[in-house]
């Protein structure tokens, strides 16, 4: 506790204000976040896609460099990302429910 007369911390007055705030789920990236609080996240506004291997590397399939891979790769076709967990490549405010 605090003493008598002891002023409280601002971050602890801060923290305390936000844990009584009500919270909601963002529809895009489904953390919690407090209604205007200027809160963003990121998110891929594409989809995790097969693409055939030369289409995604912009090269013939029957180039030698890569003719070792699988003849379907995934990943995201907003950024070509080749990671499921990669971070966003767009950023955006959160969105509540309606």
């Amino acid at each position: 506790g605090f003493e008598k007369g002891r002023e409280r911390p601002r971050y602890a007055m801060m923290a305390s204000l936000e844990s009584r705030q009500q919270r909601v789920v963002c529809r895009v990236c489904h953390d919690l976040f407090v209604p205007g609080s200027g809160g963003v996240h990121r998110y891929h506004c594409g989809s995790w896609a097969g693409f055939e291997k030369g289409k995604l590397h912009g090269v013939a399939t029957t180039d030698p460099q890569i003719r070792e891979l699988p003849t379907v790769v995934y990943a995201w076709d907003c950024c070509g990302s080749g990671d499921l967990e990669a971070v966003g490549c767009q950023r955006g405010p959160h969105e509540a429910y309606t």
